[in-house]
């Protein structure tokens, strides 16, 4: 079956389910969507009127009162959403991993998450968080795809003068797509494609830049290696167009490329709740949010295909 077709049977039999079992599972909460999103909205307003009321008075610990009620306001809803979207996600996405061969999905918890520190498509950090986590197989090539926040430790725990323990505080250096890939492709160097930065520093002392003759890709990517004639034999022209391609196929404004232990990595940074579903503004029987995650899904597995990882040579 070409890969056009096996697409489109895909997308026929998420139709299907979706009509057949989405819509009736689904249709039970939509009471309790029209409750919360009246609740919801009704708080919004009331820490709004409250914030209004603190910014009237020229006092400035009454001007930052005023501003958490206000940032409150906007955050209401989606602190409504996100456990309503859980619940209902826990009872639909086994119909929707379905439609796609030998693929799983969790909720939270990447235990995997650890090998991106010698990676390093993402920057430098101490911990991470993940929320929708899926694991696969498409043409012998598996696959993991992890919707993941990395955050480095500013302040280390410590006890304070009282004998308190203040817990650790960090900052998120990373929010996006991550992706891992095995490769039907032996190699021995690392290898990472970033965004091309002013000084091009290595981001560790044992790889060295490489400078590829495509004059294009070297103006948006800088290139790090431990083995420069593997990775020369890695990147080729055809892969070069390939990853520029997908920037705009997920409407990412950056994307990094690692190449290690014998996987494809990719990190894609964006602030865009990927995978979201369950919106309290839509009936919960609206096909768009649906068919947008779905698409979303189907688009990474696609990778595999647009890279032709289940090859045995090349990229």
């Amino acid at each position: 079956m070409s890969e056009k077709n096996l697409y489109t049977q895909m997308r026929n039999e998420f139709y299907n389910k979706f009509r057949q079992e989405i819509v009736p599972k689904v249709s039970e909460y939509e009471k309790e969507r029209k409750q919360l999103l009246k609740e919801a909205i009704i708080k919004s307003i009331i820490f709004f009127a409250i914030s209004i009321f603190f910014f009237s008075f020229p006092n400035f610990a009454f001007l930052i009162i005023g501003f958490y009620f206000f940032v409150m306001s906007m955050l209401s809803c989606s602190f409504y959403k996100k456990d309503f979207e859980i619940r209902i996600k826990k009872r639909i996405m086994p119909i929707i991993v379905s439609c796609f061969e030998n693929l799983s999905w969790k909720e939270g918890g990447y235990p995997k998450g650890y090998i991106y520190e010698f990676v390093q498509v993402v920057p430098q950090h101490d911990t991470w968080y993940s929320d929708d986590v899926f694991e696969g197989e498409h043409n012998g090539v598996k696959f993991e795809i992890s919707e993941t926040s990395f955050l480095k430790e500013m302040v280390p725990q410590h006890t304070d003068r009282y004998g308190r323990i203040v817990e650790a505080k960090y900052t998120k250096v990373f929010e996006g797509i991550v992706v891992k890939f095995d490769m039907n492709k032996n190699f021995t160097g690392h290898t990472l494609i970033k965004p091309d930065k002013m000084f091009h520093n290595s981001p560790q002392e044992y790889m060295q830049r490489t400078v590829l003759e495509s004059v294009e890709f070297e103006k948006k990517y800088d290139v790090f290696t431990t083995d420069e004639i593997e990775a020369r034999y890695i990147i080729t022209p055809a892969f070069m167009d390939r990853l520029k391609n997908i920037k705009f196929a997920f409407n990412v404004k950056d994307i990094s490329c690692g190449f290690y232990n014998n996987n494809l990595f990719l990190a894609m940074p964006t602030k865009k709740d990927i995978f979201s579903i369950s919106s309290l503004y839509k009936p919960l029987n609206d096909e768009k949010q649906y068919f947008q995650m779905f698409e979303e899904v189907l688009s990474i597995i696609k990778l595999i295909d647009h890279f032709k990882l289940n090859e045995k040579t090349g990229v």
